[in-house]
C-alpha cells in the first residue's frame, strides 16, 4: 500500500530510520561478548565485528545507548504530532 498523506509519510519515513539506527545499536550491544580470561567482566565487542579495534560496552556507552533511544522515540513523538 502507498501512503500518500505528506504527514503520514514524513512520520513513517522517520520511524524507519529511528527503527534502523535503534537496531544498530541493540546489535552491537547483544552481539558482545564477556571479555577475554582473567580481566575484569565486561562485555566486550571484539575487532572486525562493528570496528577495526575492540571495544568495550561499558556503563557509559550503556547509558549514551539508552538517551539516543530515547532521543529517538521524542523525536519520533515530535514528527508523530504533525501527522493525523
Amino acid at each position: 500500500m502507498k501512503v500518500t498523506e505528506p504527514d503520514t509519510r514524513t512520520y513513517l519515513d522517520a520511524a524507519g530510520e529511528e527503527i534502523a539506527g535503534a537496531a544498530r545499536t541493540i546489535h552491537a550491544v547483544t552481539r558482545a561478548r564477556a571479555a577475554d580470561p582473567g580481566e575484569e567482566p565486561r562485555p566486550h565487542r571484539r575487532p572486525g565485528h562493528t570496528t577495526t579495534a575492540g571495544a568495550d560496552i561499558a556503563t557509559a556507552r550503556l547509558d549514551r545507548a539508552q538517551a539516543e533511544l530515547d532521543d529517538a522515540l521524542r523525536r519520533l513523538g515530535d514528527t508523530r504530532g504533525t501527522a493525523a
